[in-house]
């Protein structure tokens, strides 16, 4: 089969070999994170649960039936009520190596979103917000979509998580807990309930207080999922995958982006085994 050229000019083992050549440190972890990947899809396929992979994570299923070389985190979305089911297997059937984490899993994390963690590597990175968690290994961030959507109120709740990290998570976590819980009981629910009466109904956003504002279509996330070729496995992604596609990321999706704009998140990463 012919390799594929982008439209760089370059191939995919060019990347590779420039970005994440096997035994590399982004090459393992991305490797751990396909595990993990497994691991969800195991599971959501066993109960019942519907998930998608979605963000760069999607992205790079289809443009490099893989990770996406220079990616170093992995995406998943569930709507609210599957997210409960797979966290309610988790609590029922605890897994050695993964965690999933939240503040209640880990009071040093402040995120809203749950992140399903590796207990056997470690990013090593100088920030704060990052020190304070108990768990800190390879990820796989766990999105529960919420409807209806509002640009605004979701900047607006989104905008007290920015500055907690900036001013007090890793500093003076009392400070930090406050400033949470007061999102977490009482802004949140106020933007919920607005959004209620002024949001957008036919789509849904990332949990309320993340710090991303992106929309999708209801149509793609409550419709049929479909298997897609990600490392070599099978993944469910979303069944309207062109459709996803350019709503996230333009006509030029499948377009590699200049060589200065492939950043990662410049993490080093230790395993224990």
């Amino acid at each position: 089969m012919e390799e594929k050229v982008f439209n760089t000019g370059e191939t995919a083992s060019e990347l590779k070999a420039k970005y994440n050549p096997e035994g590399s440190t982004l090459r393992k972890a991305q490797m751990r994170m396909l595990e993990m990947l497994v691991f969800i899809d195991k599971i959501c396929r066993q109960e019942d649960i519907k998930y998608y992979i979605e963000g760069g994570t999607m992205l790079g299923a289809v443009r490099h039936k893989g990770f996406i070389p220079w990616d170093d985190d992995a995406d998943i979305v569930m709507t609210e009520e599957n997210f409960k089911r797979f966290s309610d297997y988790m609590k029922a059937h605890p897994h050695p190596q993964f965690v999933l984490q939240n503040h209640e899993t880990d009071p040093g994390y402040f995120g809203f979103w749950t992140v399903l963690r590796d207990l056997k590597s470690e990013y090593i990175q100088d920030s704060a917000t990052h020190n304070a968690r108990k768990y800190r290994g390879c990820q796989v961030d766990i999105f529960c979509v919420t409807k209806p959507a509002h640009f605004g109120l979701q900047r607006f709740a989104g905008a007290f998580t920015f500055l907690n990290q900036k001013l007090f998570i890793g500093r003076v976590n009392v400070l930090a807990n406050v400033v949470y819980q007061v999102q977490r009981c009482v802004i949140i629910p106020c933007c919920k309930a607005l959004a209620k009466i002024i949001g957008k109904k036919d789509y849904y956003m990332y949990p309320w207080g993340s710090l991303f504002r992106e929309q999708c279509p209801a149509e793609v996330v409550e419709g049929p999922t479909k298997d897609i070729e990600f490392e070599g496995v099978m993944l469910q992604g979303p069944g309207l995958v062109e459709q996803y596609l350019l709503h996230q990321f333009g006509k030029t999706y499948n377009e590699l982006p200049p060589a200065e704009s492939r950043l990662g998140h410049k993490t080093e990463v230790i395993f224990s085994e």
